[in-house]
């Protein structure tokens, strides 16, 4: 015959006591529909909180990372930093077992850490000013398209896009796929 069993109504948290000496929260389940049990940290078990920065920072540098960071150094407090390119290269020379994706990441962070950003060889960042002022220039076969659609606008008016499809695959010397986008897109803008 079984204990006679006490009925309790739960209309919040109640803290249960195991006899382990650990602690279960059980609570109304979500949508007022089951129950939700929530395992506690025993009374022996109190973790200290982890300050931050105190733990392991990973594996030490390898020795041409830090060559890499003096010579940066070194060149930052000269003429300036240059190009990523010279550094990844100086690295795989270094390091030829490690893979040539590891060790540009390498540059690029230690490049980085010395308030540089890599510089590609005469490509500018999105946004720079250098960039912003020159603008972009556009596709060769864009400019051919958009002195046609000039001419046709001003003159007979502007034809189908076929028609410049196939204009623009003759002059550009490029092929249809490479035509299509161009030519839709340039439509648009002589028609609005």
């Amino acid at each position: 015959m079984t204990a006679p069993k006490e009925r309790m109504e739960l209309t919040g948290p109640v803290d249960v006591g195991l006899p382990d000496g650990s602690t279960v929260t059980i609570r109304p389940g979500p949508y007022g529909k089951g129950l939700s049990v929530i395992p506690r940290a025993s009374r022996g078990a109190r973790s200290v909180p982890r300050r931050a920065g105190t733990g392991s920072r990973g594996r030490p540098p390898r020795p041409s990372t830090l060559e890499l960071r003096t010579m940066l150094q070194k060149d930052a407090a000269g003429a300036g930093l240059k190009p990523a390119i010279h550094y990844i290269e100086w690295l795989v020379a270094k390091e030829p077992k490690v893979t040539r994706t590891t060790l540009q990441q390498t540059a690029y962070r230690e490049i980085r850490a010395m308030g540089g950003a890599p510089r590609h060889n005469g490509r500018h960042k999105k946004g720079s000013a250098k960039a912003s002022a020159a603008g972009r220039r556009p596709n060769p076969a864009t400019a051919i398209l958009r002195e046609r659609l000039e001419k046709d606008s001003a003159g007979n008016g502007l034809q189908d896009a076929a028609a410049y499809i196939r204009y623009l695959v003759d002059k550009a010397n490029i092929g249809i796929k490479q035509a299509r986008p161009i030519v839709y897109r340039e439509l648009r803008a002589a028609k609005k």
